[in-house]
């Protein structure tokens, strides 16, 4: 037995050693080893390894005890001896607090702005069984990809396809003119929708019946927002509201609708009231958004597949007949804000690059506060030397010093989150009202998203203090004691390293914010084949009609010097336009074609001052133009593959199935109907008043005001009951723009804020090499050095990191900027002076920085240089 090597058991083993000092852990696992080894001699091996568990486990509060009292001492001594650091060296903590904490502050708005992107329409019940179907409609020439699609479609899913629990339908209609008596608004939210909208998407209800809500014609449910506003505190359940001429009863009430959803809502009237329109039974129309709930435990990918031709059924044969295919496909409803860009989408949708690209700017910002935070630990490393010798040297282990560093750099982090989450608080309303995003900072409050802040500090903490804590915790006791560890030594080339990575993500940030703002500029400033300013648009809605009086209405608008022109039109450049299918008539080759397309009456093209490039523009003495004629665009005779636009006069066109035959009178030149992000597509344009719906008076701006008095009193005198709303055409275009231009507002936020903290941590730096050169800087003054040359010496250093970070950022900047731009239609150019801009100003600021504290070492005594320690 002698000869038999016996081990205590494993496990116990393990657990001692972990509770346990080295020395504490010999002397206790000795004298129960020797006892163990004895039991198995002259016992039995199970009767020896049960005693070692016990005397093991009740041995264990003791020691936890003891631990616990001597480590509670330690923290304590810990936290003294770091608040005492901070406040010796105040600067130092104030920069590393603050330069976190503004990392900390852009990383945690950067998250609320991207929570509240990846929020929408997660809020549904069941969200992973609710879907939107849209529609492909495949002509022997183009595809269209429609979010709206036919009426019959949500009938015929819950007809014929068993795993469809509930569909829906919702045909937005744009603005409304909604009364209660003398009170009376637009309304721009304003949809009729089928009662089992509710049971797909959820809607809560404050008053009514969800299921008898909207099942006879002419009910109307409204928000909170719209009952509050036309009936104060009265109970709007059962009372009525006229819209556009026609009265509604108001059968429930339901919450606002939240701002992270694709369908925005206030009032929403049943499908029933259109009960009677011939549209609703059309197999071709592209109106109505349709959403759709499956049973549970089905197969999408194999339901998609099945009701992918689901048309075929209905109207195969006519598709068949025009060689036009419709082909349905699921979209699930929390991925249509930022991954579904198809045609006539209920609002703007999102752009996930910019999703990706704020998460980056984050994290590139929180890199450039730990980097602050690591080189101004090691570059102040000579300071906490002695420190370190003597714990080494009263038997402090380089583990224990780790920790103390670490926690150190821990209570930096959570300090600086408390700061961040101030900042963010009071920097929300300021982004919101910048930018128009309605960014919710309650957001940040809920118990998973805290925990998620707490365990992201602490884990940055760690990352930015484990390099200094390694660093400090291996100075020799031999070398520190005896005062011969330089400032910083063994650091530098890291620290310069570190500078020029910082000042590299500044300088890219920089650069990008400056060719955003151009791209900006460019597409607000290019010639967009019309003229758009000096421009009044003036809507036509709540039930006007300009079908009959358009020419006595643009004649009373005309009565004053300032109005130098009117013209009526469907919509204007920049609302958007209808498409319908288009075809040649009396051509072997029909060439289907999808067009958008637009109406307007004889005095629009030279109104807006459109170029004709063939033929003629409409005329208002010719009766054949109206409904009779049609005008196209360039982009449109080659789309037909006519070889001029010459060749197009003549031909005759058909609209949509069984639509008008008219003849081409005449082909306009390209003008942007849409915002440059997107190429000029063939538009074809037609003379029909049954369609007007804007009007458009050119406007001498030289008096504007008196203009406008006089254009609102002409429209109350003709249109008493409806208010007056109008917007310059010019910037109204530019809303277009808005959701880049809000992007563009919040990266140059951003960017100004990482540069704020690099150059945190360029002062700290600075002030650090001046001080660490005091005696120097007093011997070269003794011996007759000049102020500026001094300056110059302890700038020229920072200077040459900024230049290499400039050099190693340029690159980088015009491979990401380049693929940016790849995203519009119409880009400016990238030019080398928007680079060398950016390096300028970077440099500028960094000199500026730096020049601050060598100009104040350089002007320093030289007595009190030489003094120094």
């Amino acid at each position: 037995m002698d000869n038999i090597k016996i081990t205590p058991p494993p496990v116990p083993n393990l657990i001692l050693k972990f509770f346990l000092e080295k020395e504490d852990f010999c002397e206790f696992s000795g004298d129960i080893d020797e006892i163990y080894r004895y039991k198995i001699e002259n016992e039995s091996k199970w009767r020896a390894k049960t005693w070692y568990w016990f005397r093991v486990l009740e041995s264990m509060p003791g020691i936890i005890k003891e631990i616990s009292y001597w480590r509670a001492i330690m923290l304590k001594n810990y936290l003294k001896i770091a608040l005492r650091n901070f406040l010796r060296h105040k600067g130092y903590s104030l920069i590393n607090i603050a330069g976190f904490a503004t990392g900390m502050a852009v990383c945690l708005l950067i998250l609320i702005y991207v929570r509240h992107e990846l929020s929408y329409d997660n809020y549904h019940e069941d969200g992973d069984r609710i879907f939107r179907i849209a529609q492909d409609i495949r002509t022997p020439t183009s595809n269209r990809v429609f979010a709206p699609i036919a009426p019959m479609v949500a009938p015929t899913l819950k007809a014929d396809y068993p795993q469809v629990e509930q569909a829906a339908r919702s045909l937005t209609t744009g603005s409304r003119l909604v009364r209660k008596k003398d009170t009376f608004f637009y309304e721009d939210r304003f949809m009729f929708a089928d009662p089992e909208l509710f049971d797909v998407l959820t809607i809560p209800f404050i008053q009514g019946n969800p299921q008898g809500a909207l099942t006879r014609p002419n009910t109307l449910v409204i928000s909170e927002k719209i009952a509050l506003k036309y009936f104060g505190q009265d109970n709007p359940l059962g009372k009525t509201l006229e819209i556009d001429n026609d009265t509604y009863e108001i059968t429930g009430i339901v919450v606002d609708s939240p701002e992270n959803t694709h369908l925005k809502y206030d009032l929403m009237a049943s499908m029933e009231t259109l009960s009677d329109w011939e549209e609703m039974s059309n197999w071709h129309s592209t109106m109505f958004y349709t959403y759709l709930k499956v049973k549970p435990n089905v197969d999408v990918d194999e339901f998609a597949q099945q009701v992918t031709n689901l048309a075929d059924k209905y109207v195969g044969a006519q598709l068949k007949k025009w060689g036009d295919s419709y082909h349905y496909f699921l979209q699930p409803v929390s991925s249509i804000h930022l991954h579904s860009h198809i045609r006539y989408e209920a609002e703007p949708p999102g752009n996930p690059q910019y999703v990706t690209i704020f998460s980056f700017v984050g994290l590139f910002i929180l890199l450039i506060a730990c980097l602050n935070f690591m080189n101004l630990s090691t570059a102040r490393s000579a300071n906490r030397a002695k420190e370190v010798g003597m714990r080494k040297v009263v038997g402090a282990k380089r583990l224990q010093l780790v920790a103390q560093f670490l926690g150190e750099s821990l209570l930096i982090a959570l300090l600086s989150l408390g700061l961040a989450i101030v900042i963010t608080k009071f920097a929300i309303p300021f982004i919101n009202n910048v930018t128009g995003i309605a960014l919710d900072f309650n957001m940040l409050l809920n118990p998973a998203n805290l925990i998620f802040l707490i365990g992201g500090s602490i884990l940055v903490g760690l990352a930015a203090g484990i390099y200094p804590a390694l660093v400090l915790s291996a100075f020799l006791p031999v070398v520190t004691l005896k005062g011969s560890l330089r400032s910083g030594s063994g650091g530098f080339a890291l620290r310069n390293v570190l500078v020029v990575v910082q000042f590299a993500i500044s300088v890219v940030l920089i650069i990008s914010t400056l060719i955003m703002a151009k791209q900006f500029n460019f597409m607000k400033n290019q010639h967009l084949g019309f003229e758009k300013e000096q421009k009044l648009v003036i809507p036509l809605r709540g039930g006007i009609s300009m079908q009959e009086n358009y020419e006595t209405v643009k004649n009373l608008f005309s009565g004053d010097a300032s109005i130098t022109a009117a013209t009526v039109s469907s919509t204007v450049p920049g609302r958007g336009v209808s498409n319908f299918g288009i075809a040649l008539v009396g051509e072997e080759d029909p060439k289907n074609q999808s067009m958008f397309h637009m109406y307007f009456d004889h005095d629009f093209v030279p109104s807006y001052g459109i170029e004709m490039v063939a033929g003629r523009a409409f005329q208002g003495d010719m009766s054949t133009d109206i409904a009779g004629a049609f005008l196209i665009n360039e982009a449109a005779a080659t789309a037909f593959g006519w070889s001029s636009p010459e060749e197009a006069i003549g031909k005759r066109l058909r609209t949509g199935a069984g639509g008008r035959v008219n003849p081409i009178i005449g082909v306009t030149k390209n003008f942007h109907y849409r915002g440059l992000q997107s190429h000029v597509e063939p538009i074809v344009m037609e003379y029909h008043p049954r369609m007007f719906r804007f009007l458009t008076l050119s406007v001498d701006i030289s008096d504007i005001q008196q203009s406008l008095a006089f254009v609102q009193s002409q429209w109350k005198s003709m249109f008493p009951n409806h208010p007056f709303e109008s917007f310059f055409l010019d910037t109204d275009f530019d809303r277009q723009y808005r959701s880049d231009e809000q992007v563009g507002r919040i990266f140059g936020i951003f960017t100004i804020l990482g540069l704020f903290i690099a150059c945190l941590g360029l002062l700290g730096l600075a002030s650090f090499t001046a001080q660490s050169r005091t005696k120097e800087i007093g011997i070269r003054k003794v011996l007759g050095a000049a102020i500026p040359g001094i300056v110059i010496m302890l700038s020229k250093q920072f200077t040459k990191w900024v230049v290499l970070a400039n050099g190693l950022a340029w690159p980088v900047a015009y491979v990401i900027m380049s693929r940016y731009l790849k995203n519009f239609a119409y880009r400016t150019q990238i030019n080398i002076l928007t680079f060398v801009l950016s390096g300028l100003l970077v440099l500028a600021i960094a000199l500026l920085t730096v020049s601050f504290q060598s100009i104040r070492a350089a002007t320093t005594n030289p007595v009190d240089s030489l003094r120094y320690e």
